[in-house]
């Protein structure tokens, strides 16, 4: 017999919106249930590109953190919880993220925007194998708009991300408005054999 938790998580893989809702609807616990890596399925669901599994979860019971606020672009609910616990800024993700990376990533400006304006530091790296910036989440995602309001906000151009800048990454995305922006604010391509 197939584990529910491992059944759910598949219908999030396969963006199957209505087998997830079946198994909700057979046991609503599973909407708390995590990844074998221990990343909350509604989390997960978001970085799967399922949106609309992510709100079910949370229909069904599954607790709306800070990093899916930011990455679900959920700026009022995320605000409310940053007014009870201000740390929440700086905490990371199970995976090593800071609400502003997800919320840069997934392109939610008004979120990043919010963010910053509570003091996000926009220099934090991830705690992961990534050890990137915002900025370069925000390349990463191809997150113009979010890439450009970093920057406004001083968002260091030219960091580098294990030998990568913002830069590369909106070059290798063949991002042309990125590319220019990116360009006319001072970015240039990495230099091999340089550092973060």
């Amino acid at each position: 017999m197939t584990d529910p938790t491992e059944a759910l998580l598949d219908a999030i893989r396969r963006g199957d919106a209505e087998r997830a809702n079946e198994l909700l609807e057979e046991d609503r616990t599973l909407a708390v249930e995590e990844t074998p890596e221990g990343m909350p399925l509604v989390l997960a669901s978001v970085y799967h590109g399922q949106p609309e599994i992510a709100d079910l979860l949370l229909r069904h019971g599954a607790p709306l953190d800070p990093f899916t606020a930011a990455a679900l672009g959920r700026t009022d609910r995320l605000e409310v919880m940053l007014d009870r616990d201000e740390a929440h800024l700086e905490r990371r993700s199970p995976d090593g993220w800071t609400p502003l990376h997800l919320a840069a990533y997934f392109g939610r400006r008004d979120t990043a925007a919010m963010l910053i304006d509570r003091g996000a530091d926009l220099r934090a790296r991830s705690e992961n194998e990534m050890e990137n910036e915002p900025l370069h989440a925000a390349a990463a995602g191809g997150s113009a708009g979010v890439v450009e309001l970093l920057v406004e906000r001083g968002a260091e151009v030219n960091s580098e991300a294990k030998g990568v800048t913002a830069l590369d990454l909106a070059c290798g995305r063949k991002d042309d408005r990125m590319v220019r922006f990116l360009v006319d604010h001072g970015a240039h391509r990495a230099r091999k054999g340089s550092g973060s």
